[in-house]
């Protein structure tokens, strides 16, 4: 009897253990691939956490420049890259269920397994959402939200941007 109790025991750690990998693999797999360069030409190579970078750097100045050429209107930092990622976050969950949702019909599933499996299935919905959030019409109610313009760096000008705002930053 207690073999049987030991080996339900030991049954039951690996089933929790498998559970927890299962569910840190994917976070494991998008935290390691946000640091390599995007596949999507639009991004010039850039990953995604370089390119979140670069967007909230744009916006940054795009607000400085603003609020200098504007004294009278009162301008929020950090309202634009909010609102963008809030956008992504939504934009995220829809696709979500739009992908595993894919998995149901047969025409979804050969896309998905042309793109190389669930995962990079994903990584793809996500790289799409960030070249329709950058497609997205400028915003009138505040002007100097416009980056929708400004083309994307290449990895090098990211690096030479960034080091100018290091240098700036007192």
């Amino acid at each position: 009897m207690i073999v049987i109790t030991k080996l339900i025991g030991t049954l039951i750690k690996a089933v929790l253990a498998l559970l927890i990998l299962a569910l840190l693999a994917p976070i494991l797999y998008f935290a390691w691939r946000a640091n390599q360069p995007m596949d999507m030409p639009e991004f010039k190579g850039l990953t995604l956490v370089q390119y979140e970078d670069w967007r909230k750097m744009i916006y940054e100045k795009n607000e400085d420049e603003f609020a200098l050429g504007h004294p009278d209107r009162i301008v929020k930092q950090g309202v634009c890259f909010k609102a963008d990622l809030t956008l992504q976050a939504i934009d995220v969950i829809l696709m979500s269920g739009l992908t595993f949702g894919a998995l149901l019909i047969p025409a979804n599933r050969e896309e998905l397994d042309r793109s190389g499996g669930l995962a990079s299935f994903a990584w793809n919905v996500i790289e799409r959402i960030q070249v329709n959030i950058n497609n997205l019409p400028t915003s009138r109610k505040r002007p100097w939200c416009n980056i929708h313009v400004v083309a994307i760096p290449t990895p090098e000008q990211y690096e030479a941007m960034k080091q100018e705002r290091a240098n700036m930053t007192p």
